[in-house]
């Protein structure tokens, strides 16, 4: 299938620009000041091949590997769905530089957050895509390609790959081997038990305000992003992190710093961030 068919069929703007509607909202950021995102295809050669970058405009590589691009899955034709948002989740988070300072030098954690916070946008957006009654506004094609059995990273294969990389970790827990697919396995578990919905709480602590945080988030990076979650989803988590993932947890600076991390995790507890596809469809 050609490039400009697959765009036709598979409503590849309208899919895109829902996608960043539903970032924006699960992030509470907008990324360049609100501008236009642009996605551009990219040739690699023998000596570099890049999959997908973030920035404006996100880069797509055509030749990425002899089964897949990251524009167009070889083996079915559909849209590479995942890649997009994947990169376009980056842009939205680096949009707070407080969130990207976190991601990009938190000690042990810093590389599988980056990358998995920006797989969770993908989750998050296929997944309310799925949830849908009328999906949006996309007709089925779209809707395959993002949720569908073909492809391997839409929803319910991506997250059976997820909860299977926890699975494997949980045999032998190790801070010192998380990655990003490991810790989604992670988030998918806290999002199922206790709500998806409260997964922009997360993104509210990292929101641009007048004020500033009365500690440093790279002290104590694990206890940070514990203490993070927990203020967002309003449980305590360390019975997960701390005692089934044996995250290291400083409980002092986690009693400490829990109060102001709830107080900024509620910034945007707004009805439409609990019942928001009629508020979406709205817009």
């Amino acid at each position: 299938m050609t490039l400009d068919k697959m765009m036709r069929d598979y409503q590849v703007v309208a899919a895109t620009d829902l996608a960043s509607t539903l970032e924006q909202e699960l992030t509470g950021i907008a990324p360049y000041l609100g501008q236009r995102q642009f996605l551009t295809a990219i040739v690699s050669d023998s000596t570099y091949s890049l999959g997908g970058f973030s920035g404006n405009p996100i880069g797509l590589n055509i030749q990425y590997n002899p089964l897949s691009s990251c524009i167009q899955v070889d083996y079915t034709g559909m849209p590479h769905f995942a890649v997009f948002f994947h990169e376009m989740g980056h842009n939205f988070q680096g949009g707070s530089s407080m969130l990207y300072s976190f991601f990009a030098a938190a000690p042990l954690v810093g590389t599988p957050v980056s990358e998995g916070f920006a797989n969770m946008c993908v989750l998050y957006t296929q997944r309310r895509i799925m949830l849908a009654n009328d999906h949006l506004g996309l007709g089925s094609n779209a809707v395959n390609a993002l949720i569908g059995p073909e492809n391997y990273d839409t929803y319910p294969n991506f997250r059976d790959y997820l909860l299977g990389r926890l699975n494997d970790y949980e045999k032998a827990p190790s801070i010192n081997s998380l990655d990003e697919h490991i810790l989604d396995g992670m988030m998918i578990v806290i999002c199922d038990n206790y709500g998806w919905e409260c997964l922009p709480r997360f993104y509210s602590i990292f929101l641009p305000v007048t004020d500033h945080l009365p500690f440093d988030p790279l002290h104590d990076a694990p206890t940070f992003l514990v203490a993070s979650l927990s203020a967002a989803f309003q449980h305590d988590l360390l019975p997960y992190f701390r005692d089934q993932w044996r995250f290291p947890i400083d409980q002092a600076f986690y009693d400490q710093i829990l109060p102001e991390l709830t107080r900024r995790a509620a910034l945007r507890d707004l009805p439409r961030n609990t019942a928001s596809l009629e508020w979406l469809k709205a817009q």
